[in-house]
Formats: C-alpha cells, sequence, structure tokens
C-alpha cells in the first residue's frame, strides 16, 4: 500500500507543476507499460526461484510506485478537466445570475464576499463581492445578481500569493464584484438547496449565537477561530502574535483539536458505560467509545468547515478506530498515507495547499519520532517532540511564507497546552451550553476569552525577542541541506548528529548575496496594475521606481524584496504620490529598512534627513552602473506630470523609466533634455494608452517597450501579443497584465525574458484579458 500511495502523491504533484496536462494517448500508453510491468513481475513470480526474490521484489517497489502515479496523474487530469469546461475563459460585462450561498459569508466593513453556486448550464461557483456589505446574506441564501464576471486569474509575480492557483484549488471558476443595488434576494426560490449550503447554515447559527448572546469578549476573532474555525474577524495584530511566534496552526482547527473533541467525548462514553447498567448489557464498552469519538469528530470537523487539517485527523481517527473493531494492530504510517490518498483522490488540488503539507508533514515528524518507543511518553519526551517539531517545520515555513519563527518551540510549548486543555475546552462547553440557556455559557466562554487575552499578551512580548522572526527567501540549496537537517533530527542518533544538523541550518540564516557580477544589472517590472513598479538591483544597491497603492505594495513588492534575502531598499524613488503607503507597508508593518526616499516635492516634501527632491540632472554610480534623473527640472510643481524619470546607463545599453508620465511633463522632458539622454534600448512607462502616441517612446528610439497593466484597444492585437514580425508596430510590447513580471538582466548581455506568466505556466491558468477588461 505504502508505494502505491506515496506514487499517487508524486504524481499529483509532478501533474501541478507542469504547464499542460497528459494527452489521453499519453496516459494509455503509460497504462500499457504498466500493464508490462505486471506481466513481468506474473512471469518471475510463476518461476518460482529463490534467486530472483531480490529482483522480484524490486520490480513490484517499482510496479507499485508507477501506478500510484499513473492513477494520480490521471485522477488529476480528471478533475482539472472539468475545472477547466466551466472556468469563465473572457470577462462579461453584463453578466445576469441566479445562484445560493454555499459557503460561510465574509462581511467587511466596506463589502460581503461569498461563494456562490449557479444555476443553468454551466454549474459554476463564483467569489461574489458585493460593494457595501451585505450582512443580510448568509449561507443558503438564494440571490439573483448582475455584474461584470471575471475569468479565475489574478497578479503574476516571482514570490507572493498565487491567486489564480488559489481559484483552482477552491474549485472557484469565475469571480463577480457588484454593488450591492445589483443584488436580489430570491424568496421562497425554486432552486435547490445543497448539504454544503445547509452545512454552512448551522456554521452561521453557531456565529450568531456567540454575537449575540456572548459577553463583551476582548477576542471575538479568535473565539470565532477556535469555535467554529472562521478566522476572517481575526484582528492584524492577534494574527501576527500567532504568526510571528509559529504558533498560528493553533488558529486552524487542526488535528490537534479533532483529537482532543474525540478522546473527551470517548473519556464521557466510558463514565456513562461505567455507571449505568441497561448500557453496559447491551453495547460494549470498545463499540460505545469508538461510536462516541467518531461522531463528536465528525461533528466538530463539520463545524470547522472541513479543512483539509480536519479532513485528514478525521479520515486517520476512523482508520484506527475501524482496526480497533476489528481487533487488528492498525499501522499509524498506513493510516496517515490513507488519509492523504483519499484526500487528494476527492480534490487533486489539494495537494497545491500548504495545510496539506503543514498537516501531514508534522504528523510524520510526530511519528516518525515516536517510532519504537514502548509505553506512554513522560513530559520530557513531549517537550522534545514539542521542540524538533517545531524545528522541522521551520524550513517548510520559510520556503512557503517566506516567514519562519526561531521562537516557535518556547512558543509552543506554552501556547499549546493552554489552547489545548485549557481554552479549547472552555469555549466549546460555553457554546454547547448557550444553545440550551445562554447564561449558562456566559462563564465558560469569559473564562475562555480571559485566557486568550492572557496568551496573546505573552505571544507578543515572545515576538518582540532579538531574532525572534526570520522573514526572508529561502534558496533552493539552502532548502535541501534544511531537509537534510529534518531528516537528521528524526533518527536515533540525533544528540551525535546535532553539529551537523546546526551546520545544514546555517544558510536558513546567512544574509544572500546577490548573485551579479560588477558592472550587472538586474530590472523587474512587478505586476502591479496599471501603475509601474521597478526593482533595480546591483551587486550592492536596491532601487525601488514607481508607484502603487497600499495592497500592491503587500501583496507584489514586499515578496519579491525578500525572495533573494532579507530585504532591504537603498533607494525609494517614487515617481509621483506620497511616500506614505510605501513606508507604512515597507517599514512599519514588515521591518523592510529603506535608505534614501526620493520624491516630487511641494506639499509632500519630507523633513527627514534621508528625504530627497528628485531633480533633472542628480546622478550617482554603483558598481558600475549609472543612475541620472532626467525629470522634473528645478521649480517644477509636485503635480502628477511632474514623474520622476529614471535613466539606467549599462554596458548593454540604456533603460529609460518613466513613471507615469503623460501630457505636459512629456512635452517639458522632450523640450529640455538632449537627444542623447533620451536614446535607450528598453522604456518602461505605464499602461493604458496608444504606444503610437508616446512622444517619449518616438524620441527614444527604443526598440522594446514595457507597459505596466494592459494596452488599450488603440494599441492593436499586435502590440497586445508582443508584436510579433509581420507588425505594423516597429516595437516589441510586452505588459504585465498580459504577460505578468517582467525580468531584464543587462551589463554582461541583454538577456530578456518572455514574463512570468509564460515562464511559470501553470495548466490552469487562464490568458488574461488584454485590454481595459482586466481588473484594475
Amino acid at each position: 500500500m505504502i508505494p502505491p500511495a506515496i506514487g499517487f502523491v508524486a504524481g499529483l504533484w509532478l501533474l501541478h507543476r507542469s504547464a499542460v496536462q497528459p494527452s489521453i494517448w499519453a496516459i494509455v500508453a503509460a497504462f500499457g507499460a504498466l500493464s508490462a510491468a505486471v506481466l513481468a513481475l506474473w512471469w518471475l513470480r510463476s518461476r518460482g526461484d529463490g534467486h530472483d526474490s531480490r529482483a522480484r521484489a524490486g520490480l513490484l517497489l517499482l510496479t507499485g510506485v508507477f501506478a500510484g502515479v499513473l492513477a494520480g496523474v490521471g485522477a488529476g487530469s480528471l478533475q482539472g478537466s472539468f475545472w477547466l469546461e466551466r472556468a469563465v475563459e473572457a470577462p462579461l460585462k453584463a453578466a445576469e445570475l441566479r445562484g445560493r450561498v454555499v459557503d460561510l459569508p465574509r462581511h467587511g466593513e466596506r463589502s460581503s464576499r461569498f461563494r456562490l453556486r449557479t444555476e443553468g448550464a454551466p454549474r459554476r461557483e463564483l467569489q461574489v463581492t458585493v460593494y457595501p456589505a451585505r450582512p443580510d446574506i448568509g449561507p443558503g441564501a438564494a440571490l439573483q445578481l448582475r455584474g461584470r464576471l471575471r475569468p479565475p486569474d489574478g497578479r503574476a509575480n516571482p514570490a507572493g500569493f498565487d491567486r489564480a492557483a488559489w481559484f483552482y484549488r477552491e474549485g472557484l471558476h469565475g469571480r463577480l464584484n457588484i454593488s450591492a443595488g445589483d443584488l436580489q434576494r430570491l424568496e421562497d426560490a425554486e432552486l435547490p438547496d445543497t448539504l454544503r449550503g445547509m452545512l454552512h447554515q448551522r456554521r452561521d447559527a453557531v456565529r450568531e449565537r456567540l454575537h449575540e448572546q456572548g459577553p463583551e469578549l476582548r477576542h471575538p476573532g479568535l473565539v470565532q477561530a477556535l469555535v467554529i474555525g472562521e478566522r476572517s474577524a481575526m484582528t492584524d495584530e492577534e494574527w501576527t502574535a500567532f504568526l510571528h511566534t509559529g504558533t498560528n496552526h493553533l488558529m486552524a482547527i487542526s488535528g490537534l483539536h479533532v483529537g482532543l473533541v474525540a478522546g473527551f467525548a470517548a473519556l464521557l462514553a466510558g463514565v456513562a458505560w461505567r455507571y449505568l447498567p441497561g448500557l453496559r448489557e447491551h453495547c460494549p464498552r470498545r463499540l460505545l467509545g469508538s461510536v462516541a469519538a467518531a461522531s463528536a469528530a465528525l461533528g466538530y470537523a463539520a463545524l470547522a468547515g472541513f479543512s483539509i487539517p480536519t479532513q485528514r485527523a478525521l479520515l486517520m481517527l476512523f482508520v484506527v478506530l475501524a482496526a480497533v473493531l476489528l481487533g487488528r494492530a492498525g499501522t499509524p504510517w498506513r493510516a496517515l498515507l490513507l488519509a492523504a490518498v483519499l484526500i487528494l483522490f476527492w480534490h487533486p488540488p489539494s495537494v497545491l495547499a500548504p495545510g496539506f503539507w503543514f498537516s501531514f508533514g508534522a504528523v510524520a515528524v510526530i511519528l516518525a519520532l515516536i517510532q519504537g518507543r514502548q509505553g506512554r511518553p513522560g513530559w520530557r519526551e513531549g517537550v522534545t517532540i514539542q521542540v524538533l517539531l517545531a524545528l522541522a517545520m521551520l524550513p517548510l515555513a520559510l520556503a512557503w511564507f517566506q516567514l519562519g519563527a526561531w521562537v516557535a518551540p518556547v512558543a509552543n510549548l506554552v501556547a499549546v497546552p493552554v489552547i489545548s486543555f485549557l481554552v479549547l475546552p472552555s469555549l466549546l462547553t460555553g457554546a454547547g451550553l448557550m444553545f440550551l440557556w445562554a447564561p449558562l455559557g456566559v462563564p465558560f466562554l469569559w473564562l475562555g476569552d480571559r485566557l486568550l487575552a492572557l496568551l496573546v499578551g505573552v505571544l507578543q512580548s515572545m515576538a518582540q525577542w532579538p531574532g525572534a522572526v526570520e522573514q526572508h527567501g529561502v534558496p533552493l540549496a539552502a532548502a535541501l541541506l534544511a531537509g537534510v537537517a529534518v531528516l537528521l533530527l528524526l533518527l536515533p542518533q540525533r544528540r551525535r548528529l546535532a553539529p551537523w544538523v546546526l551546520l545544514a541550518l546555517v544558510p536558513l540564516w546567512l544574509p544572500l548575496r546577490p548573485d551579479l557580477a560588477h558592472g550587472e544589472l538586474r530590472l523587474r517590472l512587478l505586476d502591479t496594475g496599471d501603475q509601474p513598479v521597478v526593482l533595480l538591483e546591483t551587486r550592492s544597491e536596491v532601487v525601488v521606481h514607481g508607484q502603487a497603492r497600499a495592497g500592491e505594495w503587500r501583496a507584489a513588492v514586499l515578496p519579491v524584496l525578500r525572495e533573494r534575502g532579507p530585504g532591504r531598499v537603498d533607494r525609494l524613488i517614487l515617481s509621483h504620490g506620497s511616500p506614505d503607503a510605501a513606508l507604512e507597508v515597507l517599514e512599519d508593518e514588515a521591518a523592510v529598512p529603506v535608505g534614501e526616499v526620493w520624491h516630487r516635492g511641494g506639499e509632500i516634501a519630507s523633513s527627514a534627513a534621508r528625504s530627497r527632491v528628485c531633480r533633472a540632472g542628480k546622478q550617482w554610480h554603483r558598481d558600475g552602473v549609472d543612475f541620472r534623473l532626467l525629470h522634473p527640472p528645478r521649480g517644477w510643481d509636485a503635480s502628477r506630470a511632474a514623474s520622476c524619470v529614471l535613466r539606467v546607463d549599462t554596458a548593454d545599453g540604456a533603460i529609460l523609466l518613466a513613471g507615469s508620465l503623460r501630457g505636459l511633463g512629456e512635452a517639458v522632458l522632450l523640450h529640455g533634455a538632449a537627444e542623447e539622454d533620451l536614446a535607450a534600448r528598453l522604456v518602461v512607462a505605464t499602461g493604458g494608452g496608444d504606444p503610437r502616441e508616446m512622444a517619449l517612446l518616438q524620441a527614444s528610439d527604443a526598440p522594446v517597450l514595457w507597459l505596466a497593466g494592459a494596452l488599450s484597444h488603440g494599441g492593436g492585437e499586435a502590440a497586445k501579443s508582443g508584436a510579433p514580425e509581420g507588425s505594423d508596430l516597429p516595437w516589441a510590447i510586452r505588459a504585465t497584465g498580459r504577460h505578468g513580471a517582467l525580468e531584464l538582466r543587462a551589463g554582461r548581455g541583454w538577456e530578456a525574458g518572455d514574463g512570468y506568466r509564460l515562464e511559470r505556466r501553470r495548466f490552469w491558468d487562464i490568458p488574461p484579458a488584454t485590454t481595459s477588461d482586466r481588473e484594475p
């Protein structure tokens, strides 16, 4: 069983790393090869020669793995084909839809967001966002909507959140943004309700009861997270406290919580069996305890929305209970692999979920640590397991989220017992009693909330310890070495191997040095909408040029800064607007040090020593690369026409970063700048216009144009596709709205990529809209 299960998971992982799905003929050919291997194995067995036993065992192992890979690829391809058939391929400006809400809506201050299952063909599930918020919309509500239907796509950047993959993983076929006036509730609609909708109605009832009947809680968001698995009400301060101490897994209802509920139910069933004679006579104790544990775990998992950790715990519990009832010795490793296979078979895109790998990885580490132990582990063994588990999860957290907490072993020693044995029992007891009589549950909720307040305070203090948190990316070599360290930690001889473990973990916190030589430059135009943000790296300096909304600084710029190291900005050049949003995200939220801040001056001028006003003629030289500002001239105001225009000279050619320059500012630049100052090999500007109307592009005689956002209809189909051979446009055009983030390496050869969206394409990616239909 183990080789096919490993092969199944590996096959799904490999499929979801590919740009295209395998054809039916490739799967048929693979099935034929598998059949040949099975026949060869049968022939070897029929010989009955003991000399070939080792060969038979090896062939059996390879056949099992290959069969699992083939099954995983087949299951994933089938599910992917069904999803692609329903996915929205192009924007529809005036879509009229009817459907039901099939999840627990999230109501914020300015909007409501929920999942809608539509009626008609094709039947889709959409993410709907309503402006302003509609708190009256609940699970199971029948709705009629009208709005712009969009494909399930997103920004394409080298790091950060992949929204397109999230849409596919969640089974969402598109997204719909509407105003509250375009939404109408349908009373007594004939739309069929779903089991999932009814489940979330029960969850919503618990949420409403907690909100209405509960006391004045200090941390209502944390209470909701632990009782029903709904974390949307958590504040940023609460989430940061758990995230920066490596205890955020406690806020997702996990296997630990499910196991505690199941164990408590089995304990109550044992007490009832002991003191109720009639129960002893008609029901065996083992059967009663198993049924109680399974029922309680199933109910709590349903209350949590059946997240991946709860699914894993529930399936493992069922396998173990079945083995107990049948009188067989259950193997934890087999139960773990069986749970993984069942989850992925039911929903193959779960292989993309961080929760899948963290949940199963954590349990695998625990099983490896307790394997071969006799008797119950004492408190020392429990502490050892907790510390080693936190260290084993650290490389995975750095690789996935660019964030690791070295304080996690200590923080978990405090948080896990408090949450598991004090907070969770109090909150679940209080929530249950509130449905009987509200005053009965209030003291328990109050107790759980006060314990949470104390815990949050302790975690916030731990997060402030020096070196408690690492926020940077992990290169492949460092991740592989960390994986070796984790394997060494799991060996019985880990004490003797401790020096080698520490040596393998050293690259995780060493500062990364850019892979650039003297005179080389790396330029990356990020996919941040129609406002260009450019990252410039030399061997020893990082320059950020452009402007974006606060959300784009947080979602796109910050992860890329951390991707290759701890993240820093030596010069922040704001092409227009105030630096407040950028500094708030980079320095206040993410603690990324920022050196000089360049802006247009005027009313936004800062009195800080690092503040610089963009003026034509200012220049500097770093690592063999020249930087010079061309605009605005002295005496210019701080309007949008005064965009800070930067020229970068390398050995392979010059680059012009125009920012948001348009209209009057462009005319002033062309009038005052020398012809040789405008000559360039690449121009980077904001999109949304016809490149044939860009006077700067004409004056620069640049053969390549990179645009932030998408081209307007005036650019022509040739421009949208990159100006292929035979086009009437004289430029090779790339736009982030179509190609994703763009990267160039200059100084020792001009190496320009085709765009992150094309270079890292996956089979579920929907080709984005090429015009202003794309979301701003």
